[in-house]
């Protein structure tokens, strides 16, 4: 893409005039925070339970034909591995920096915590995919899941295992059946629990009040057509930008960053870090006061 200081100037201009804030932070900024989930990382964390050819990325292993011990040495290691590894968290400062206090929601596509991580609080976070530290029945026979933090560290602390000792392995309590992660990636039975539909009521409650005034939606690295997931983050922020007057996006991605046609005059685009670019609209607003 050409004129970069010109579509930053734009994007300022969209920060500047908005009102109302829904931040989108898709896998795409995982990634650029390193929590890739292909490559070597993937290789180094998960090449043994398994033959590279048939691990293409980390999200594989929840569709392996594993029995049930190899399985969860697999959701052990996902969990500690996009759970609790140290990534840099500036850039979610750096977002609060740009908000500037106004209203504001976050969708996260992510299942690894980083916004809850970085300080954004659960009455303005919506995981539309789950969470890697919560645990349903695997058959999802009831809608509560149950905390992981605890077991998964105990899992992990004997080291990298190929196969869990049966002891530490969870079943359900309603069913007496096997369990897994409450993410929705390959699971047919994604649990939708209490938590996940209170904070899908507080989300739809604010893009309800949202909708009546500027509404700017900054995504960062959400995909086009996920491969897995019920909620499309991306479609749904498309959808209400093409019926709301008041909408518009500030799209960063580096892969897919144009949108729909009916929406190109409503939408300012990156293809270039997501990193960079918060970094240098900050910039802007400390350096020249654009943005409120």
């Amino acid at each position: 893409m050409k004129n970069y200081m010109q579509r930053l100037l734009n994007a300022a201009s969209l920060i500047a005039d908005a009102e109302y804030f829904v931040i989108a932070l898709g896998a795409g900024l995982s990634y650029e925070l390193g929590a890739r989930v292909y490559g070597d990382r993937l290789y180094s964390a998960m090449g043994d339970l398994t033959d590279e050819s048939l691990f293409v990325d980390m999200y594989d292993g929840f569709r392996l034909p594993y029995s049930q011990q190899r399985r969860w040495a697999f959701m052990s290691r996902f969990a500690h591995f996009n759970l609790y590894e140290e990534r840099p968290l500036d850039i979610y400062r750096k977002l609060l920096n740009i908000i500037g206090g106004r209203p504001h929601f976050i969708i996260s596509s992510g299942v690894d915590n980083l916004a809850r991580r970085a300080g954004f609080t659960d009455s303005d976070l919506f995981s539309c995919r789950g969470r890697a530290d919560k645990l349903q029945c695997l058959r999802g026979c009831h809608n509560v899941v149950y905390p992981f933090d605890d077991l998964c560290k105990t899992m992990c602390e004997s080291g990298v295992v190929k196969i869990m000792p049966t002891e530490l392995i969870p079943m359900c309590p309603v069913c007496g059946g096997d369990m897994t992660l409450n993410v929705d990636i390959y699971n047919d039975y994604f649990v939708e629990s209490y938590e996940y539909k209170e904070e899908y009521d507080r989300y739809y409650s604010f893009i309800r009040k949202a909708k009546k005034h500027k509404l700017l939606f900054i995504e960062l690295g959400e995909r086009a057509t996920p491969e897995f997931g019920k909620f499309n983050a991306r479609y749904v922020i498309e959808h209400i930008t093409h019926r709301v007057d008041g909408a518009r996006i500030l799209r960063i991605n580096k892969y897919e960053p144009q949108g729909r046609p009916c929406n190109y005059n409503k939408t300012v685009c990156f293809d270039e870090s997501i990193v960079e670019v918060i970094g240098d609209i900050d910039c802007m607003s400390k350096d020249s006061g654009i943005i409120k």
